[in-house]
C-alpha cells in the first residue's frame, strides 16, 4: 500500500480597510491578501486587484495539480508480478 500525502487547500487571508487620499476625504479600499500556504503577503489598491492574485494564485494550484496526477498516471505500478 502506498503512503499518500493529501493535497493541500489553499487557504486566504483578505484583509480590507478603508484609506483617505493625500488628507482628502475620499477614501478607497486598500486589501491585504494573505496566502496562507506559501507566506507570501501583497497590498492592492483596489478589492478587484485583490481577486485578481487570488484567482491567479488559485489557477497555478489547480495546474500544479493536474500536473502532478499525470506524473502519478504515467509512473508504473508497485503491484508489477515477477
Amino acid at each position: 500500500m502506498s503512503l499518500q500525502r493529501p493535497l493541500l487547500d489553499p487557504v486566504f487571508i483578505l484583509r480590507f480597510w478603508r484609506e483617505t487620499l493625500d488628507g482628502s476625504e475620499r477614501a478607497r479600499w486598500r486589501v491585504q491578501v494573505r496566502n496562507i500556504n506559501t507566506g507570501r503577503r501583497d497590498v492592492v489598491d483596489d478589492v478587484q486587484c485583490a481577486f485578481t492574485i487570488v484567482t491567479a494564485n488559485l489557477n497555478a494550484a489547480e495546474e500544479e495539480r493536474a500536473n502532478s496526477e499525470e506524473l502519478k498516471a504515467r509512473m508504473p505500478s508497485d503491484d508489477s508480478e515477477g
